[in-house]
């Protein structure tokens, strides 16, 4: 709480200060959910510190997966958020990524209002500042499946309950990265249609004991009903 009420950490002009402002919104967070779980006896200590909390003061990917489960939520939210974030006057993009392309928020925001067509140019620019934000975050969702495929698949609620929200966000990179993202609201979001395919295939993939992996890998490339 104490690091978010910083003014440096609310402001984000690289991928850096957002890092950091993660860090302090979700990473101690998960963190905390995995020291919890430890206790409760879904991991062990062995795990814990060889494996998903290695170095919990090192904040680089990788390093400790609790940590980057968290992010990969986050980042995602606060990519998808990007409209309803700037009504209420917040800004979780990197300033300097729509600098390089001369934009600023209310030029994207704005294309919600026009013809996409007629702004061509504006455009494809918010469209590349988008998807180096997606593949950057996709980096967190590959790092984020080591946390997740520790869990055990008992109780299958619990590998189940985790597996849906990192296999919600995987499919949700998936869908905003596009231009209709701009100006589209359904464009925002997965369908309910998926969330339910996305909930069944986990809670099978669970029941035959099967790792989660390759179906958020899946969900970032092709729709949940594609799977096979």
């Amino acid at each position: 709480v104490s690091g978010l009420s910083k003014r440096k950490v609310q402001t984000i002009r690289t991928f850096e200060d957002h890092y950091e402002y993660c860090h302090y919104a979700a990473g101690v967070w998960g963190y905390m959910i995995t020291e919890l779980m430890q206790r409760e006896g879904y991991f062990n200590k062995k795990q814990v510190q060889d494996k998903l909390m290695r170095e919990p003061k090192n904040w680089n990917l990788g390093m400790n997966p609790a940590h980057d489960f968290a992010l990969a939520l986050q980042l995602t939210n606060d990519l998808k958020d990007l409209h309803k974030d700037h009504e209420d006057g917040i800004h979780r993009w990197p300033i300097k990524l729509l600098e390089a392309k001369n934009l600023t928020f209310e030029q994207i925001i704005s294309i919600e209002k026009e013809k996409p067509d007629q702004n061509e140019a504006r455009v494809l620019y918010a469209c590349d500042v988008l998807e180096i934000q997606v593949e950057d975050t996709i980096r967190y969702i590959d790092s984020a499946t080591t946390w997740l495929n520790e869990i055990p698949y008992e109780p299958a609620g619990l590998r189940r309950c985790w597996g849906d929200a990192l296999g919600m966000s995987a499919a949700t990179l998936r869908t905003i990265n596009q231009a209709g993202f701009f100006y589209d609201d359904e464009s925002r979001k997965i369908s309910r249609e998926e969330v339910a395919h996305i909930d069944g295939i986990i809670e099978d993939l669970t029941a035959k004991k099967k790792p989660l992996g390759p179906f958020i890998s899946h969900l970032l490339r092709q729709p949940a009903n594609e799977y096979r």
